[in-house]
């Protein structure tokens, strides 16, 4: 029987000072933050330079900045997370579709939908997709030691570069849903895949914990994003509806009406 953890929406559980290793932040296409666990002041809106909308986020170590990256690349910062730069050249026709951030908070990574990896600051650059995938790449996930990473497209297929190996993928498998987000397990040796139907894929030392179409519950999937603890995860629909599983903290979801700009990213503490 899946089990996950829920309560009523009662505002934003968040923390004055400091911040739960369990903690995590939601973000909306418009760019608002939401924490939870998190210190209060992570949240509220971020303001887009370039106009698009937001993809992605990532929040720094010590839970109290995070960055959030947009469609064209531009990285938007809060707190005491620092600016290691955006997308300049960014060339027509692709579009962002990850931001990943190293362990340190240090260096971070920002990814296109081409399999076009940019990495800034300290973060390792391993390579990219040399020719573009046949089904268009939807998330990163990045080893404990950002030493490797692996692209994931919508059909399943996985793609590794540095020390990241190759545990399997859904590519030659027929998905009745394509795959919208992925995570690496805290041990590196295993990831999950979620699709936009609410399904769980786990491959390597990853379990199948259960998910949201185990639960009955409607999405769209958006976001999957992996506990930095033992074996655990989070999964949030567009419409903010969070669950956690295994060893995930759940501290709350997202406010009834977060649909008028739909949640895009779920974000633990980096490292955390």
């Amino acid at each position: 029987m899946t089990t996950a953890t829920i309560a009523p929406w009662k505002g934003c559980p968040t923390q004055d000072e400091s911040a739960s290793a369990g903690g995590y932040a939601a973000v909306s296409t418009d760019g608002t933050v939401y924490p939870f666990g998190l210190p209060a002041s992570l949240g509220g809106p971020l303001h887009s330079l370039d106009g698009a909308g937001v993809v992605d986020l990532a929040v720094g170590p010590s839970g109290r900045g995070c960055w959030a990256a947009t469609q064209r690349g531009h990285v938007l910062v809060r707190g005491d997370s620092p600016d290691h730069g955006s997308i300049t050249d960014l060339e027509p026709g692709q579009a962002v579709v990850a931001l990943q951030a190293m362990a340190t908070g240090l260096g971070y990574y920002l990814v296109t939908e081409r399999g076009q990896v940019h990495a800034f600051g300290a973060a390792p650059d391993h390579g990219s997709l040399e020719a573009g995938p046949h089904q268009p790449i939807v998330d990163m996930m990045l080893r404990p030691d950002s030493g490797g990473y692996w692209l994931v497209a919508a059909d399943g297929g996985v793609f590794t570069f540095g020390n990241a190996p190759f545990l399997g993928s859904a590519g030659d498998v027929r998905l009745d849903s394509e795959v919208v987000s992925a995570a690496a397990t805290a041990t590196g040796a295993g990831y999950w895949m979620a699709t936009r139907d609410g399904s769980l894929l786990a491959f390597g030392d990853a379990e199948d914990l259960g998910s949201l179409a185990d639960l009955g519950i409607e999405g769209p999937v958006v976001s999957l994003a992996a506990s930095r603890r033992v074996l655990g995860y989070w999964i949030m629909t567009a419409r903010g509806d969070t669950r956690a599983f295994g060893d995930a903290e759940f501290h709350g979801t997202t406010p009834p009406g977060a649909d008028n700009a739909p949640m895009v990213a779920l974000a633990p503490v980096a490292g955390g």
